[in-house]
């Protein structure tokens, strides 16, 4: 199973994209997480342009997703 764990209040996420936790990555500045029919799309602002662009792309049936809202 793949974990976001998005922090609304700091704006990042960190993803484990397997169940022994490895390869454990954290993104700064990500504006939200956007469902489509079978995906989530997780997207950060770019501090170039303030543009917010697709960063990551999981399968909705195999994600669980963590809201942390302080």
């Amino acid at each position: 199973m793949i974990q976001l764990t998005f922090n609304t209040s700091k704006h990042t996420l960190v993803y484990r994209p397997d169940i022994q936790k490895t390869h454990v990555r954290e993104y700064p500045n990500v504006t939200t997480i956007k469902d489509t029919d079978k995906y989530y799309e997780v997207r950060q602002k770019q501090i170039t342009t303030g543009a917010s662009v697709p960063i990551i792309r999981v399968p909705i049936k195999y994600t669980i997703i963590e809201y942390i809202h302080e």
